[in-house]
């Protein structure tokens, strides 16, 4: 029973999961003690955005998968939205109370 879980698990199939599992705990780092307005949370916020697009490209990239249906994703389009609604002046503000 052990041989065959272990036979399973093949480093194609484990690298998408440390690779998930590495953006989860980049994120959490990246997020951690941010529970101010202060302005470092901002762009804690972008960075944690930043890093959502460039692991789902480098995911896509891993998985031999790129084509452009799967550049037109969810991971793709709202970060930058998130990130554009954050550095406008009324995102600033609330962050400099």
């Amino acid at each position: 029973m052990i041989s065959a879980v272990i036979t399973a698990f093949r480093v194609p199939l484990l690298l998408p999961i440390l690779a998930v599992a590495s953006i989860t705990a980049l994120k959490y780092w990246v997020l951690s003690g941010s529970l101010s307005r202060r302005l470092f949370v901002l762009w804690r916020a972008i960075a944690v955005e930043v890093i959502t697009v460039v692991m789902h490209l480098a995911l896509t990239l891993l998985e031999g998968d790129l084509r452009w249906i799967k550049l037109v994703d969810l991971n793709t389009l709202l970060p930058p939205a998130v990130v554009t609604l954050l550095l406008t002046p009324a995102a600033a503000r609330w962050f400099n109370r």
